[in-house]
């Protein structure tokens, strides 16, 4: 979240309670920022504001291969607010005040291109239905330079979903 050196960056007019979700953005490189919008989040975000930070670091790891664009301190700042944005999905979906036994955890459906049958988890996960979020979003991952297949919002639901039962888990 937010550290105390930050918090100078913090818009004034945000009240102090907001100040634990309001996510700051990594500053990108000129050849990412000018395809990837990404903005400071405040409170939950929304579906479009999840994709694009997923979709940024989806094009960041394609140009970890080039030597000259490798940039490891701004993949581990991507990274680290992916999982911010990711918390505060989770944190909107699942309250603290239910006990973590109750907590049912819905996977997205899955296209039949993903041959991978989730089901509902409650409580927290086995390895077994761990394992298998991870490889239908594995097997999504894989049609990312399939346009005509990939499915953007898909994979956001995947990691998100992967994301909450591992999170249940702990």
């Amino acid at each position: 979240m937010i550290d105390s050196h930050e918090t100078s960056l913090i818009p004034p007019q945000l009240p102090p309670f907001l100040a634990n979700v309001f996510n700051l953005k990594p500053i990108l490189p000129p050849f990412l920022a000018n395809v990837f919008n990404l903005k400071p989040i405040l409170g939950n975000p929304s579906p479009d504001e999840v994709k694009v930070v997923h979709e940024a670091v989806r094009a960041l790891n394609n140009f970890l291969h080039a030597p000259e664009l490798r940039d490891t301190d701004l993949s581990i700042e991507l990274s680290q607010h992916l999982f911010d944005v990711q918390m505060a999905c989770h944190r909107q979906k699942y309250p603290t005040t239910v006990l973590p036994t109750d907590v049912v955890y819905d996977p997205p459906n899955l296209p039949t291109y993903i041959p991978v049958e989730l089901k509902s988890v409650t409580g927290p996960p086995s390895n077994a239905e761990v394992a298998s979020v991870h490889t239908a979003l594995r097997i999504s991952e894989s049609f990312a330079n399939e346009p005509s297949i990939f499915d953007p919002d898909l994979h956001v639901q995947l990691s998100q979903h992967l994301f909450d039962i591992q999170l249940g888990a702990r």
